[in-house]
């Protein structure tokens, strides 16, 4: 189907509202009054994503890099890819 792909459809399941093609770069519109929409930038950056929000009790580092537990794995984030943002990877990371 045109302006469909399997990313909306999987989309349009989890948040039980249609979607916008991602494909074509057009962003869907968000509606502060659902609970059920899906922040499409967490899926850009699902580490840092998931350490900001869902896993922050588990999250060691601060707002430049965090990290997972090392029992949990060798997992990191950071919010974008600055020599900042890499060189605080290392405290977390024990180096």
């Amino acid at each position: 189907m045109p302006g469909h792909n399997s990313i909306d459809d999987a989309l349009s399941l989890i948040t039980n509202q249609p979607t916008h093609s991602i494909s074509s770069g057009a962003a869907p519109e968000y509606d502060a009054s659902s609970d059920s929409v899906l922040d499409v930038a967490l899926l850009d950056n699902p580490i840092w994503g998931a350490l900001r929000t869902e896993h922050r009790s588990l999250a060691l580092g601060d707002e430049l890099a965090k990290r997972y537990p090392p029992d949990i794995g060798p997992l990191s984030g950071i919010p974008d890819e600055s020599p900042e943002n890499y060189d605080a990877l290392r405290p977390p990371a024990g180096r």
